[in-house]
Protein backbone atom coordinates (compact mmCIF):
# COMPACT_ATOMS: atom_id res chain seq x y z
CA UNK A 1 0.00 0.00 0.00
CA UNK A 2 1.24 3.63 -1.09
CA UNK A 3 2.77 5.47 1.92
CA UNK A 4 0.55 9.39 2.34
CA UNK A 5 2.79 10.67 4.47
CA UNK A 6 6.32 10.18 3.06
CA UNK A 7 9.60 11.56 3.88
CA UNK A 8 9.21 14.95 1.16
CA UNK A 9 5.90 15.19 2.03
CA UNK A 10 5.95 15.29 6.09
CA UNK A 11 8.82 18.11 5.00
CA UNK A 12 6.18 20.33 2.55
CA UNK A 13 3.63 20.53 5.17
CA UNK A 14 6.20 21.49 7.81
CA UNK A 15 7.88 24.11 5.69
CA UNK A 16 4.39 25.51 4.58
CA UNK A 17 3.36 25.57 8.15
CA UNK A 18 6.14 27.78 9.30
CA UNK A 19 6.33 29.91 6.15
CA UNK A 20 2.57 30.51 7.25
CA UNK A 21 3.42 31.33 11.03
CA UNK A 22 5.97 33.24 10.00
CA UNK A 23 3.89 35.64 7.59
CA UNK A 24 1.23 35.60 10.90
CA UNK A 25 3.69 36.10 13.37
CA UNK A 26 6.40 38.54 12.28
CA UNK A 27 4.35 41.50 14.09
CA UNK A 28 2.46 41.87 16.77
CA UNK A 29 -0.55 43.55 15.07
CA UNK A 30 -3.53 41.86 13.13
CA UNK A 31 -3.08 42.31 9.63
CA UNK A 32 -6.59 43.90 9.16
CA UNK A 33 -9.49 44.93 11.23
CA UNK A 34 -12.19 42.78 9.28
CA UNK A 35 -10.63 40.13 11.28
CA UNK A 36 -12.18 40.88 14.37
CA UNK A 37 -15.59 41.31 12.56
CA UNK A 38 -14.72 37.80 11.07
CA UNK A 39 -14.16 35.89 14.64
CA UNK A 40 -16.95 37.63 16.24
CA UNK A 41 -19.21 36.34 13.74
CA UNK A 42 -18.07 33.05 14.31
CA UNK A 43 -18.43 33.52 18.39
CA UNK A 44 -22.18 34.25 17.68
CA UNK A 45 -22.15 31.07 16.00
CA UNK A 46 -20.45 28.79 18.19
CA UNK A 47 -22.96 30.29 20.89
CA UNK A 48 -26.21 29.97 19.17
CA UNK A 49 -25.94 27.43 16.59
CA UNK A 50 -24.08 27.42 13.06
CA UNK A 51 -27.85 28.09 11.49
CA UNK A 52 -27.52 31.87 13.20
CA UNK A 53 -26.77 34.38 10.56
CA UNK A 54 -27.37 37.34 12.46
CA UNK A 55 -24.58 40.42 13.91
CA UNK A 56 -26.21 42.32 16.32
CA UNK A 57 -23.74 45.23 16.06
CA UNK A 58 -24.40 45.70 12.58
CA UNK A 59 -27.84 47.41 13.69
CA UNK A 60 -27.70 49.72 10.62
CA UNK A 61 -26.53 47.65 7.42
CA UNK A 62 -28.50 45.26 4.89
CA UNK A 63 -26.50 42.47 7.06
CA UNK A 64 -28.87 43.16 9.92
CA UNK A 65 -31.56 44.02 7.56
CA UNK A 66 -31.49 40.87 5.25
CA UNK A 67 -30.13 38.58 8.40
CA UNK A 68 -28.08 36.69 5.88
CA UNK A 69 -23.95 35.66 6.18
CA UNK A 70 -21.94 36.23 2.60
CA UNK A 71 -19.31 34.42 4.13
CA UNK A 72 -20.97 31.66 6.54
CA UNK A 73 -18.48 29.06 5.35
CA UNK A 74 -15.50 30.89 6.90
CA UNK A 75 -17.55 31.55 9.75
CA UNK A 76 -18.04 28.27 10.40
CA UNK A 77 -14.19 27.50 9.70
CA UNK A 78 -13.48 29.91 12.25
CA UNK A 79 -15.60 27.99 15.42
CA UNK A 80 -12.67 25.85 16.79
CA UNK A 81 -9.83 29.14 17.15
CA UNK A 82 -13.03 31.10 19.22
CA UNK A 83 -11.67 28.61 21.81
CA UNK A 84 -8.84 29.77 22.22
CA UNK A 85 -8.42 31.76 25.25
CA UNK A 86 -6.70 34.96 23.92
CA UNK A 87 -8.79 36.90 20.85
CA UNK A 88 -5.71 38.79 19.02
CA UNK A 89 -3.87 35.01 19.44
CA UNK A 90 -6.53 33.25 18.14
CA UNK A 91 -7.04 35.56 14.74
CA UNK A 92 -3.48 35.11 14.13
CA UNK A 93 -3.64 31.33 14.63
CA UNK A 94 -6.59 31.32 12.42
CA UNK A 95 -4.91 33.71 9.50
CA UNK A 96 -1.78 31.20 9.45
CA UNK A 97 -4.16 28.10 9.26
CA UNK A 98 -5.43 29.91 6.39
CA UNK A 99 -1.72 31.28 4.49
CA UNK A 100 -1.08 27.20 5.13
CA UNK A 101 -3.94 25.76 3.27
CA UNK A 102 -3.40 28.54 0.15
CA UNK A 103 0.20 27.63 0.18
CA UNK A 104 -0.76 23.69 0.27
CA UNK A 105 -3.44 24.62 -2.62
CA UNK A 106 -1.36 26.40 -4.60
CA UNK A 107 1.17 23.66 -4.73
CA UNK A 108 -1.49 20.97 -5.32
CA UNK A 109 -2.95 23.40 -8.06
CA UNK A 110 0.45 23.14 -9.87
CA UNK A 111 1.37 19.54 -9.68
CA UNK A 112 -2.19 19.04 -11.08
CA UNK A 113 -0.57 21.30 -14.01
CA UNK A 114 2.56 19.29 -13.72
CA UNK A 115 5.11 22.07 -12.94
CA UNK A 116 8.55 21.44 -12.11
CA UNK A 117 9.23 22.32 -8.67
CA UNK A 118 5.55 23.14 -7.55
CA UNK A 119 6.86 23.97 -3.73
CA UNK A 120 8.98 26.55 -4.70
CA UNK A 121 6.70 28.27 -7.68
CA UNK A 122 4.30 28.52 -4.25
CA UNK A 123 6.65 29.94 -2.26
CA UNK A 124 7.32 32.58 -5.03
CA UNK A 125 3.88 33.45 -5.66
CA UNK A 126 3.55 34.65 -1.87
CA UNK A 127 6.43 37.66 -2.76
CA UNK A 128 4.86 37.90 -6.17
CA UNK A 129 4.63 41.53 -5.18
CA UNK A 130 4.70 43.39 -1.99
CA UNK A 131 1.00 43.13 -1.67
CA UNK A 132 0.58 39.46 -1.10
CA UNK A 133 2.38 38.62 2.09
CA UNK A 134 0.13 41.37 3.66
CA UNK A 135 -2.92 40.50 2.20
CA UNK A 136 -2.54 36.55 2.61
CA UNK A 137 -1.92 36.85 6.89
CA UNK A 138 -5.52 38.76 6.73
CA UNK A 139 -7.31 36.61 8.62
CA UNK A 140 -10.51 36.85 5.55
CA UNK A 141 -12.00 34.40 2.97
CA UNK A 142 -9.93 35.59 -0.08
CA UNK A 143 -6.98 33.61 1.30
CA UNK A 144 -9.27 30.31 0.52
CA UNK A 145 -10.89 31.46 -2.40
CA UNK A 146 -7.48 32.58 -4.33
CA UNK A 147 -6.61 28.76 -3.35
CA UNK A 148 -9.75 27.63 -4.46
CA UNK A 149 -9.57 30.08 -7.74
CA UNK A 150 -6.10 28.17 -8.45
CA UNK A 151 -6.99 24.66 -8.09
CA UNK A 152 -10.43 25.03 -9.74
CA UNK A 153 -8.43 26.49 -12.46
CA UNK A 154 -6.08 23.39 -12.71
CA UNK A 155 -8.21 20.73 -12.08
CA UNK A 156 -10.24 21.70 -14.73
CA UNK A 157 -7.24 21.20 -17.07
CA UNK A 158 -6.38 17.88 -15.43
CA UNK A 159 -8.24 16.89 -12.54
CA UNK A 160 -11.77 15.37 -12.49
CA UNK A 161 -15.13 16.83 -12.16
CA UNK A 162 -15.91 15.76 -8.89
CA UNK A 163 -12.44 17.76 -7.70
CA UNK A 164 -13.97 21.09 -9.83
CA UNK A 165 -17.40 20.60 -7.85
CA UNK A 166 -16.15 20.20 -4.47
CA UNK A 167 -13.96 23.52 -5.18
CA UNK A 168 -16.58 25.27 -6.28
CA UNK A 169 -18.69 24.47 -3.96
CA UNK A 170 -16.34 25.42 -0.92
CA UNK A 171 -15.93 28.11 -2.87
CA UNK A 172 -19.43 29.79 -2.92
CA UNK A 173 -19.80 28.57 0.65
CA UNK A 174 -16.91 30.55 1.88
CA UNK A 175 -17.46 33.62 -0.18
CA UNK A 176 -20.54 33.82 -1.81
CA UNK A 177 -20.08 37.77 -3.09
CA UNK A 178 -16.91 36.23 -5.56
CA UNK A 179 -18.59 33.33 -7.05
CA UNK A 180 -18.04 34.66 -10.29
CA UNK A 181 -14.65 34.25 -10.77
CA UNK A 182 -15.00 30.33 -11.58
CA UNK A 183 -17.57 31.02 -14.03
CA UNK A 184 -14.74 33.64 -15.52
CA UNK A 185 -11.90 30.85 -15.34
CA UNK A 186 -13.80 27.96 -16.51
CA UNK A 187 -15.32 30.39 -19.37
CA UNK A 188 -11.40 31.67 -20.58
CA UNK A 189 -10.57 27.74 -20.39
CA UNK A 190 -13.19 26.89 -22.84
CA UNK A 191 -12.68 29.46 -25.17
CA UNK A 192 -8.91 28.07 -25.48
CA UNK A 193 -10.22 25.06 -25.86
CA UNK A 194 -12.30 25.88 -28.66
CA UNK A 195 -9.63 27.30 -30.49
CA UNK A 196 -7.29 24.46 -30.15
CA UNK A 197 -9.89 22.38 -31.12
CA UNK A 198 -9.30 20.31 -28.02
CA UNK A 199 -11.87 18.27 -25.76
CA UNK A 200 -14.26 20.43 -24.42
CA UNK A 201 -14.34 19.92 -20.36
CA UNK A 202 -18.02 20.07 -20.07
CA UNK A 203 -18.60 17.42 -17.23
CA UNK A 204 -15.83 20.30 -15.23
CA UNK A 205 -18.55 23.10 -16.34
CA UNK A 206 -21.65 21.09 -15.08
CA UNK A 207 -19.60 20.17 -11.82
CA UNK A 208 -18.52 23.85 -11.75
CA UNK A 209 -22.13 24.79 -11.49
CA UNK A 210 -23.43 22.37 -9.68
CA UNK A 211 -20.88 23.28 -7.13
CA UNK A 212 -21.50 26.98 -7.20
CA UNK A 213 -25.23 26.25 -6.69
CA UNK A 214 -24.33 23.90 -3.66
CA UNK A 215 -22.48 26.06 -2.00
CA UNK A 216 -24.95 29.06 -2.48
CA UNK A 217 -27.39 26.84 -0.79
CA UNK A 218 -25.84 25.86 2.40
CA UNK A 219 -26.47 28.36 4.43
CA UNK A 220 -28.88 29.99 6.23
CA UNK A 221 -31.48 32.45 4.10
CA UNK A 222 -29.26 32.24 0.87
CA UNK A 223 -31.84 33.97 -0.76
CA UNK A 224 -30.48 37.44 1.82
CA UNK A 225 -26.92 35.93 0.86
CA UNK A 226 -27.32 36.50 -2.90
CA UNK A 227 -28.78 39.82 -1.82
CA UNK A 228 -25.96 41.22 -0.04
CA UNK A 229 -23.46 39.65 -2.80
CA UNK A 230 -25.44 41.81 -5.50
CA UNK A 231 -25.20 45.01 -2.58
CA UNK A 232 -21.63 44.26 -2.26
CA UNK A 233 -20.80 43.55 -6.24
CA UNK A 234 -23.11 45.71 -8.14
CA UNK A 235 -24.44 48.31 -5.84
CA UNK A 236 -21.33 49.18 -4.49
CA UNK A 237 -19.81 49.56 -7.99
CA UNK A 238 -22.59 52.04 -9.22
CA UNK A 239 -21.71 53.92 -5.88
CA UNK A 240 -18.23 53.86 -6.54
CA UNK A 241 -18.92 55.15 -9.79
CA UNK A 242 -19.84 58.68 -8.47
CA UNK A 243 -16.92 59.29 -6.93
CA UNK A 244 -18.22 60.11 -3.20
CA UNK A 245 -15.70 60.18 -0.52
CA UNK A 246 -15.93 57.06 0.93
CA UNK A 247 -14.23 55.51 3.77
CA UNK A 248 -14.12 51.88 3.41
CA UNK A 249 -13.33 49.63 0.84
CA UNK A 250 -10.16 51.26 -0.55
CA UNK A 251 -9.14 47.72 -1.84
CA UNK A 252 -11.94 48.04 -4.12
CA UNK A 253 -10.48 51.49 -5.68
CA UNK A 254 -9.01 51.21 -8.98
CA UNK A 255 -5.33 51.14 -8.94
CA UNK A 256 -3.04 54.30 -10.38
CA UNK A 257 0.38 53.72 -12.21
CA UNK A 258 1.76 54.73 -9.01
CA UNK A 259 0.20 51.15 -7.97
CA UNK A 260 1.93 49.57 -10.96
CA UNK A 261 5.40 50.86 -9.80
CA UNK A 262 5.43 49.75 -6.37
CA UNK A 263 2.98 46.99 -6.40
CA UNK A 264 3.68 44.98 -10.19
CA UNK A 265 6.52 46.18 -11.66
CA UNK A 266 9.49 43.72 -10.86
CA UNK A 267 6.43 40.60 -11.55
CA UNK A 268 5.54 42.82 -15.09
CA UNK A 269 9.12 42.63 -15.85
CA UNK A 270 9.05 38.62 -15.51
CA UNK A 271 6.42 38.09 -17.60
CA UNK A 272 7.70 40.24 -20.40
CA UNK A 273 10.84 38.59 -20.31
CA UNK A 274 8.61 35.22 -20.39
CA UNK A 275 6.38 36.47 -23.10
CA UNK A 276 9.85 37.15 -25.16
CA UNK A 277 10.98 33.66 -24.43
CA UNK A 278 7.60 32.46 -25.61
CA UNK A 279 7.07 34.76 -28.54
CA UNK A 280 10.90 33.15 -29.65
CA UNK A 281 8.95 29.49 -29.19
CA UNK A 282 6.37 30.31 -31.18
CA UNK A 283 8.28 31.23 -33.75
CA UNK A 284 10.86 28.34 -33.85
CA UNK A 285 7.38 26.27 -33.75
CA UNK A 286 8.66 24.63 -30.67
CA UNK A 287 5.42 25.70 -29.24
CA UNK A 288 3.97 22.79 -30.46
CA UNK A 289 6.21 20.63 -29.30
CA UNK A 290 4.34 20.67 -25.19
CA UNK A 291 1.19 18.82 -25.17
CA UNK A 292 -1.83 20.31 -25.93
CA UNK A 293 -3.51 20.66 -22.00
CA UNK A 294 -0.05 22.85 -21.20
CA UNK A 295 -0.53 24.78 -24.63
CA UNK A 296 -4.37 25.52 -23.23
CA UNK A 297 -3.57 26.26 -19.67
CA UNK A 298 -0.63 28.55 -20.73
CA UNK A 299 -2.40 30.46 -23.15
CA UNK A 300 -5.45 30.66 -20.47
CA UNK A 301 -3.10 31.77 -17.54
CA UNK A 302 -1.99 34.78 -19.28
CA UNK A 303 -5.32 36.05 -20.50
CA UNK A 304 -6.76 35.66 -17.06
CA UNK A 305 -3.58 37.01 -15.67
CA UNK A 306 -4.14 39.62 -18.27
CA UNK A 307 -7.89 40.22 -17.84
CA UNK A 308 -7.55 40.56 -13.65
CA UNK A 309 -4.90 43.27 -13.99
CA UNK A 310 -7.24 44.91 -16.17
CA UNK A 311 -9.84 44.85 -13.67
CA UNK A 312 -7.49 46.10 -11.15
CA UNK A 313 -7.30 49.12 -12.71
CA UNK A 314 -10.65 49.95 -13.85
CA UNK A 315 -12.74 48.30 -11.34
CA UNK A 316 -11.05 46.80 -7.62
CA UNK A 317 -7.16 47.17 -6.77
CA UNK A 318 -7.80 43.77 -5.29
CA UNK A 319 -7.98 42.25 -8.93
CA UNK A 320 -4.31 42.82 -8.61
CA UNK A 321 -3.74 39.49 -6.21
CA UNK A 322 -5.90 37.31 -9.11
CA UNK A 323 -3.37 38.80 -12.22
CA UNK A 324 0.01 38.23 -9.95
CA UNK A 325 -1.38 33.94 -9.12
CA UNK A 326 -2.15 33.59 -12.82
CA UNK A 327 0.87 35.41 -13.72
CA UNK A 328 2.46 33.20 -11.37
CA UNK A 329 1.09 29.74 -13.11
CA UNK A 330 2.08 31.29 -16.64
CA UNK A 331 5.39 32.11 -15.55
CA UNK A 332 5.66 28.54 -13.56
CA UNK A 333 4.48 27.40 -16.98
CA UNK A 334 6.93 28.60 -19.31
CA UNK A 335 9.79 27.62 -17.61
CA UNK A 336 8.41 23.85 -17.13
CA UNK A 337 8.34 23.28 -20.91
CA UNK A 338 11.67 25.18 -21.22
CA UNK A 339 13.17 21.67 -22.54
CA UNK A 340 10.79 21.64 -25.22
CA UNK A 341 10.67 25.30 -26.61
CA UNK A 342 14.96 25.24 -26.12
CA UNK A 343 14.80 21.79 -28.18
CA UNK A 344 16.00 22.09 -31.83
CA UNK A 345 14.05 18.92 -32.62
Amino acid sequence: MKRIFTVPCVLLILMFALVALALQFRTPNIADPDGFYHFRHAQIMREQGVFSSAFPWAQFSEISEKSADLWYGFHVLLMPFTYLVSEPVAIKFAGAAGAFALLMLVWAALRKLKVKGAALWALLFIIATPDIPFRIAMTRPHVLSLGLMLFIFAATLEGSPWAVAVAAMLFAWLHLSVAWIPVVVIGVILFFSLVHRAHVPWKHVLGMSAGLLAGMLARPNPAGGLQLAYTQVVRFAAVKAQELPLRFGRELVPFGWENFVTQLLPLALLVVIALCFLGWAVWSRNFKLIEQKRRIALWSSLALAALFGILAFTAAGRAAELAAAFAVVALALIASSYPAFASRA
